[in-house]
């Protein structure tokens, strides 16, 4: 233990400016480098005093490119030193901790995106190719794994829109519309209906064929949400819903 102590009095010491320091505070990770000069302050109890050193430059919690580094988004590897008992310690993940600094994707993080890209792409014409009826079930499931419930019945039965969900969490509401081929004047009719009703808190219009390109209102009271084809193609990849779509174009 004695050792210890006297390493970590030496790195304080010793270690040069080109030094990164590290800490964890109000849920981030914070870094700076220290200038090399150690200053001593007596302090009025008798026989004490501390030693500091100044930084060069503020404490920064944020990446080159200005991105928060929140804890919740770094690898307990690397977080975990945050439990550590005493004062300095040196960093084994410093590759990745480096990485995270100057924005750089980790390697195996950026292959695995890229391969949900890929999965992405190829499940697009899938989607594109459903019987509007399977489409409306689709857009059924994608509710179902976000942790929607339907309360209405599924089928075209209510005026207007396809189904109204709920959150059984919170009890909010919102109506759906689902269209397999649509246009701007379609989506905009949606919208004054939604303007009409008041038992819903939102609204999504779900489309994956449009014969020019639509967009949902600039402003609105309540939130409106277009989801097109590249919306559900990445949503059907997160909520594991690619092995039904395989199943049905096949």
């Amino acid at each position: 233990m004695a050792t210890r102590y006297l390493q970590q009095l030496k790195d304080f010491y010793t270690l040069g400016s080109d030094t990164l320091w590290i800490t964890f505070a109000r849920g981030a990770l914070w870094w700076a480098f220290a200038a090399p000069k150690v200053v001593l302050r007596e302090s009025p109890a008798a026989n004490e005093s501390t030693s500091y050193r100044h930084t060069l430059g503020p404490w920064r919690c944020t990446d080159i490119k200005g991105g928060r580094l929140e804890v919740e988004r770094l690898s307990t590897r690397l977080t975990q030193l945050a439990g550590y008992r005493q004062t300095i310690c040196s960093v084994r993940e410093s590759a990745y901790l480096l990485r995270r600094i100057n924005a750089e994707p980790e390697p195996i993080v950026a292959a695995a995106q890229a391969a949900c890209d890929r999965m992405a792409e190829a499940v697009a014409p899938l989607i594109a190719n459903l019987h509007w009826a399977d489409f409306e079930l689709f857009v059924d499931l994608l509710f179902a794994r976000a942790g929607w419930r339907r309360i209405s019945a599924l089928g075209g039965r209510m005026k207007d829109f396809d189904m109204l969900i709920e959150q059984p969490a919170t009890g909010e509401r919102a109506c759906v519309q689902v269209k397999s081929a649509t246009s701007q004047p379609v989506l905009d009719a949606c919208y004054r209906a939604f303007q009409e009703r008041q038992d819903a808190e939102r609204c999504f219009f779900v489309c994956h064929t449009a014969a020019a390109a639509i967009r949902p209102p600039e402003a609105s009271d309540r939130p409106f949400h277009l989801w097109d084809i590249g919306r559900l193609a990445d949503f059907a990849t997160d909520h594991g819903l690619v092995r039904w779509l395989i199943e049905r174009a096949g």
